[in-house]
């Protein structure tokens, strides 16, 4: 889509429901903000991770800003730090924080989005669709400034709690200098996945990847829908010029 607009400008299959992976987290990010500060403190449940889990290794009773914590789930998509936040914002319960999610997906417009987890690993009925996807990192970088810097950052400092240095997994971000978000995911069955956000030639865009079978593939395909549009805005300046 364009951001500016809100026009979709290109989709296959942009509404099939499917496996989202850690793209799951636009959605724990952006309760989050409408329901904590970012100065609050958080106490850090008993969470026990599963193996294949990217995490920062809160330990139990660990105490962290919601500033941090939300780097921490944003960049190296931390599954921790996710679930703090979800547990905290719940009020102590994982299953209140879903519900909110889902309220959330309503309140929006995501008619093919539903949430069984704040964190994204496969569960059934946790889905949403490219088009989905799009519109709500387009909610979520319009309505956060903090989110926008966040998500547009190759690395972060996490000051409360030990120091720990992040780096965000979505490696267009630093690589590729309009390249300025936003999330990515992989899990078994969503593949990988890459919502990007980007500027070039005047022209914001935000792009959904989803299903692919590798790092490379999914950079490369959001690669070349970032391009196709924004090289065709440059070569219609042009030809105006000329005229």
């Amino acid at each position: 889509i364009e951001e500016s607009t809100g026009q979709q400008l290109y989709g296959v299959n942009d509404d099939a429901q499917v496996a989202i992976a850690s793209t799951t987290k636009l959605m724990t990010a952006l309760v989050t903000l409408h329901h904590a500060r970012l100065r609050d403190v958080f106490t850090d449940p008993d969470f026990i991770p599963a193996a294949e889990d990217s995490q920062i290794h809160l330990e139990p009773g660990e105490r962290m800003s919601v500033h941090d914590l939300l780097i921490a789930m944003m960049l190296p998509s931390a599954d921790d730090a996710a679930e703090d936040l979800a547990y905290n914002v719940g009020h102590g319960s994982i299953g209140r924080f879903v519900a909110m999610m889902n309220r959330e997906a309503r309140t929006l417009g995501l008619k093919h989005t539903h949430y069984t987890t704040p964190i994204g690993l496969d569960t059934p009925g946790n889905y949403s669709s490219a088009a989905d996807l799009v519109r709500l990192a387009e909610y979520d970088l319009s309505h956060s400034k903090f989110f926008a810097h966040t998500v547009a950052q190759p690395s972060a400092e996490l000051s409360t709690g030990p120091v720990r240095y992040v780096t965000n997994l979505n490696t267009l971000v630093g690589a590729v200098p309009w390249i300025d978000g936003v999330k990515t995911g992989h899990t078994n069955d969503a593949g990988y996945v890459l919502v990007a956000s980007g500027d070039k030639h005047g022209m914001p865009l935000i792009t959904a990847v989803l299903g692919t079978d590798s790092e490379t593939a999914r950079a490369t395909n959001t690669m070349a829908l970032m391009n196709y549009r924004s090289e065709e805005r440059r070569v219609g300046k042009e030809c105006r010029s000329r005229w």
